[in-house]
């Protein structure tokens, strides 16, 4: 298949996956994509703070209960309303509205520093779409390799394939 081709089928597979996660998690989560990409944002430092003492598995966060929340949670580290609006570039008020609703719906939280950090439901509604979500990439990491050979993935990563 010709790199442009390429491009354009796998463009389809990718805003297929999107469209996918968008609908799973107004649907199942009932949350909107916004607020799903702040709890992200929490997630990613939780899960940085986590590996600091070796990568984990996907076993061993899903059975992460408040005390290891406390642990990873506080780990020298604290995000505001403001490093959230700054990392998903959004106006600082309405990332504020959301992580209240985030925080009532107890998927965030607010530690005794301001701090905001995952919340004491957050295992339980993300695990929901989290198998799915993870069937889904991984069906599109197929296609992509299934589509590119290592070769042509390394120069795409580079930059030396141009569209």
């Amino acid at each position: 298949m010709e790199q442009e081709k390429k491009f354009t089928f796998l463009a389809y597979h990718y805003i297929n996956f999107i469209m996918g996660l968008y609908s799973r998690i107004n649907r199942d989560i009932k949350i909107s994509f916004d607020e799903m990409m702040i709890v992200y944002v929490v997630a990613h430092q939780w899960i940085h703070n986590m590996h600091q003492s070796g990568v984990k598995s996907y076993e061993e966060m899903s059975r992460a209960v408040k005390k290891d929340y406390d642990i990873y949670n506080y780990k020298g580290t604290k995000l505001t309303v403001l490093s959230i609006s700054n990392t998903l570039s959004q106006p600082k008020e309405t990332i504020r509205r959301r992580v209240q609703k985030l925080i009532d719906y107890k998927l965030l939280d607010k530690n005794d520093d301001g701090a905001i950090v995952l919340g004491e439901n957050y295992n339980q509604i993300i695990n929901t779409n989290a198998k799915k979500t993870t069937q889904e990439l991984a069906k599109f990491f197929r296609i992509i390799k299934d589509t590119w050979d290592d070769d042509e993935l390394a120069k795409i990563a580079s930059g030396k394939i141009d569209f």
